[in-house]
């Protein structure tokens, strides 16, 4: 499967079940996410948007399987991901956990 593919128009019959995540892990993504997650449904009926408070539950949720996660947050400039605590997490971690859970697209 291609990319593109992800954004095709589909009928009901073609629809695949893609499991969307759209996440944040700031607040302040909010307006922008939820766009973006209107978009997603529209074509996409298992579409989920959430904010997390820690990048620790976002690991977490990871696990409950997704097909594609979209995320917004703040990264530094070593590449770490910061939540809204402050706390970072390597990207390398967010990665293998997005492969360890089978997500196809992050």
């Amino acid at each position: 499967m291609r990319i593109l593919d992800f954004f095709k128009k589909r009928t009901i019959d073609e629809d695949f079940r893609a499991k969307i995540l759209v996440a944040l892990l700031n607040p302040k993504f909010m307006e922008i996410a939820g766009a973006d997650c209107r978009c997603y449904s529209q074509f996409y009926s298992s579409t989920t948007q959430s904010a997390f408070e820690s990048s620790g539950d976002l690991l977490a949720t990871l696990q409950t399987g997704y097909d594609v996660v979209h995320l917004f947050c703040d990264v530094t400039a070593s590449g770490n991901i910061i939540d809204d605590r402050k706390q970072e997490i390597p990207a390398t971690l967010l990665l293998q956990r997005c492969c360890n859970s089978d997500v196809k697209l992050l």
